[in-house]
């Protein structure tokens, strides 16, 4: 029985020994929109416990700014509500822990695209290098160095490679 659809074409991809055909959709746009999605998760994260430290800051309670100073203290008054702290504790140990996984994700998605730099062509023949780190800032090399430079620097980029 001769299969139909994805499983003919995996077949096909899978069985090519020069692997020619082993090319998939980088998806550019939907990356740089996650990576501004979780941007934005993290600021809004940072803006939170900025907030948090502005209001220990401001406080005489001691214990208040001892969880601000001391990770044993903030676990602390976590777990003993009666410090009056147990809410603001909870919340800052919470931000803390969606700020690592989110961290963990974002640093391993941008470490690595900046592994990453695109060298191409426009449709007028100019040459455009930039790097992924950069989402938002796309550097023209060919207004900030001349052709030699430019020329030197893909040598310098395939010798890297080889």
């Amino acid at each position: 029985m001769e299969s139909n659809g994805y499983a003919t074409v995996a077949k096909s991809i899978a069985q090519d020994p020069d692997k020619e055909t082993y090319v998939f959709r980088r998806f550019d746009k939907l990356t740089a929109r996650n990576l501004l999605n979780l941007q934005g998760e993290l600021l809004v994260l940072q803006n939170e416990l900025g907030a948090l430290d502005a209001k220990a800051a401001s406080s005489r309670d001691p214990d208040l700014l001892l969880s601000m100073r001391s990770w044993c203290a903030l676990m602390s008054n976590a777990k003993d509500p009666s410090t009056g702290n147990g809410e603001e504790a909870t919340k800052r140990l919470k931000i803390a822990s969606e700020l690592e996984v989110k961290l963990r994700k974002y640093r391993k998605f941008t470490e690595e695209k900046e592994t990453e730099i695109v060298l191409h062509k426009s449709p007028r023949g100019e040459k455009h290098v930039y790097s992924l780190t950069q989402e938002t800032k796309l550097t023209t090399t060919t207004s900030l160095m001349n052709r030699q430079s430019l020329d030197s620097l893909e040598g310098s980029f395939e010798a890297g490679i080889s």
